[in-house]
């Protein structure tokens, strides 16, 4: 089984007030993502913020199943740790809320490599890494997760260094995503409406 996770967890505070319910083409986004990597996944896990986000997300995605942050404000390793304990996939999928043009094709790419390593997660030329928009395997992570965190360790760098990961240029993606607009972040007002126009590109594109 494989799994897509969402991360719906963060302040968003550039953006001011909660991405996952941001307005897309009449959808929130969180229902955008989900929507995309469909074909990708056999369930949907969302890890929530808070109990009553959790609540408010469960009417828009009632499909997915859900977890709240362990430790609200700690960032994101807490939100992956508790989604990866109600997962039941042998692989996820992550993925954080604001990314309304994820390409299936590389999602499914990246699990498909997965298959061979702990973690596959894109790098930029720079050396910048993704790891919220990687695939994982669900019990390695489980386990190195809970090892990092008993150490207070709370950053995704502390988790990519107890798995084997393999690194997924950006330069190997742009072969599936030209454009790489999988890595196109709503992070504010402006960035929504861009997004906006690209799916409006997209969807001219695809008639």
């Amino acid at each position: 089984m494989i799994s897509a996770v969402v991360l719906a967890g963060g302040d968003s505070a550039r953006f001011g007030g909660d991405k996952a319910f941001a307005d897309i083409e009449g959808k929130p986004m969180i229902r955008h993502i989900i929507d995309r990597v469909r074909a990708c996944a056999d369930e949907f896990v969302v890890a929530a913020g808070t109990a009553a986000q959790r609540d408010e997300l469960a009417e828009i995605v009632p499909e997915a199943l859900f977890a709240v942050d362990r430790m609200p404000g700690r960032g994101p390793l807490l939100g992956l740790a508790s989604a990866l304990d109600v997962t039941n996939g042998e692989l996820a999928a992550v993925l954080t809320c604001d990314v309304p043009l994820v390409s299936p094709k590389v999602v499914g790419f990246m699990l498909d490599l997965c298959r061979r390593s702990d973690a596959v997660v894109p790098r930029w030329p720079n050396g910048y890494a993704e790891p919220l928009h990687a695939a994982y395997k669900v019990r390695r992570t489980q386990l190195a997760a809970a090892k990092v965190i008993e150490t207070e360790r709370f950053d995704m760098r502390s988790l990519l260094s107890e798995l084997h990961v393999l690194y997924l240029s950006t330069l190997v993606i742009k072969s599936i995503d030209p454009k790489l607009q999988s890595f196109f972040n709503v992070n504010t007002l402006g960035d929504l409406r861009a997004a906006e126009r690209l799916l409006k590109t997209e969807f001219s594109s695809q008639r």
